[in-house]
């Protein structure tokens, strides 16, 4: 028996032509020293450039050689895939437009087998790109970078579940050894019911993050004849995040688009066992939490510029070291241009992962009256995440609601 695929599309206007791809040039937001794949990128109507930070020679991705992917909402460019073979390896990208970033997934594939490399990195909109470079000749593009230990499978191992039991796309994965490589198969849903997808060709690849360890990133694709699906799965504390880029191969006029999916580990924990009483000073966290030295706040002062130009909410944001605390002064989004909110003391923090790695966040709050604002502030990659909670208390019966907002770091005053 077979079962139609459950279309994701049906908002999406026929036609066949491709979003169309933005001209602009990208500049890698982290510090010169921490970059791992790419400094900066063009895009263009001609296709792609890249700029490699080991070997400084330009990757270029003729326009023929993109795959441009719509939203499963709107027809606007989203997202894009970009494959090229050179003569030590094979490079895979895959960009994702968020929030006025770009967010880059490169996947360096060694020929005649041996572990593959990923990096994901953070790009803002910047002025022209520097003068072009030759292309590489036998070169990698970490081919700079320390390569970690091989990295353990197991816990992608096991069946993981979508967590919106309402999915459209993916229902469930199910990932299992099969003599040293990973065999995966997936269930999607359909029209009439859940629609076996059968197994798909696979990769593994060590992510090399700034920290110096490794974390790991699967890479599957299914080929369904008139359909060809590209699926990158990450673990980000215990959950699955899937990136899925569907690209038509017949004549449909289809766009290619581009979702994602977010899937929970089906373990059949069933009822909790009793739990004793909270102990001092304990909470039943991890003794160990917030011992050992801080993170490098250092990495969260500065100016910093909205990603997304246009922003209604904050247009700018800067933090400065005051003592054992930050100081923090945002500027909003004004109807006569910029608001400066004026400066308000902040606590910092370190931010412990699951993975051991530290990073630095901070929490400031503003009280206008009418109006109180409460602000989560982190930093990774070069990137300045910051995530707001207004409520409201005149009275008004206005909804409190909460943004998230990302920012590259600039220069000068605001305005």
């Amino acid at each position: 028996m077979t079962r139609t695929m459950r279309r994701m599309d049906s908002g999406l206007p026929l036609g066949g032509c491709e979003p169309s791809f933005p001209e602009a040039v990208w500049v890698n937001t982290n510090a010169a020293d921490r970059v791992q794949g790419f400094r900066w990128l063009e895009s263009s109507r001609t296709g792609l450039r890249a700029r490699c930070a080991g070997s400084g020679a330009d990757f270029v991705w003729p326009a023929g050689g993109l795959v441009r992917y719509c939203g499963i909402s709107t027809a606007d460019f989203v997202a894009f895939s970009a494959h090229r073979g050179f003569a030590d390896c094979e490079v895979l990208l895959q960009g994702i437009l968020n929030l006025g970033l770009l967010v880059l997934a490169t996947y360096e594939i060694p020929r005649g087998g041996g572990p593959g490399y990923f990096s994901r990195e953070f790009f803002a909109r910047r002025a022209a790109a520097p003068a072009a470079s030759s292309e590489p000749d036998r070169t990698t593009v970490f081919g700079h970078l320390a390569k970690p230990a091989p990295v353990d499978t197991a816990p992608l191992l096991g069946r993981w579940r979508n967590s919106d039991p309402a999915a459209r796309g993916l229902v469930e994965i199910t990932i299992e050894d099969d003599a040293g490589d990973l065999a995966v198969r997936a269930i999607g849903s359909g029209e009439e019911g859940p629609v076996d997808w059968g197994p798909a060709r696979t990769g593994v690849f060590a992510c090399l993050d700034e920290a110096g360890k490794a974390s790991l990133s699967l890479l599957a694709t299914w080929d369904f004849g008139f359909l060809t699906s590209h699926v990158e799965a990450n673990l980000k504390l215990g959950v699955a995040v899937l990136c899925i880029y569907q690209s038509f191969q017949d004549a449909s006029g289809r766009h290619d688009y581009f979702f994602r999916e977010f899937l929970s580990a089906d373990g059949g924990a069933g009822e909790m066992a009793p739990a004793p009483a909270v102990a001092e000073a304990s909470c039943g966290l991890d003794a160990e939490l917030g011992r050992g030295p801080g993170a490098a706040d250092e990495l969260l002062l500065g100016h910093w510029h909205n990603a997304h130009h246009s922003s209604r909410g904050i247009p700018e944001i800067a933090l400065e070291r005051r003592g054992d605390r930050v100081a923090v002064r945002v500027w909003g989004a004004g109807a006569q241009g910029l608001a400066d909110w004026g400066e308000t003391p902040g606590g910092l923090f370190t931010c412990v992962e699951e993975d051991g790695v530290r990073s630095a966040a901070a929490l400031a709050r503003y009280d206008f009256g009418f109006l109180e604002c409460e602000l989560q502030i982190r930093q990774n990659k070069g990137i300045l995440a910051v995530t707001t909670f207004n409520r409201f208390r005149d009275g008004s019966g206005r909804s409190s609601y909460f943004t998230r907002e990302l920012f590259y770091r600039g220069k000068g005053e605001a305005g």
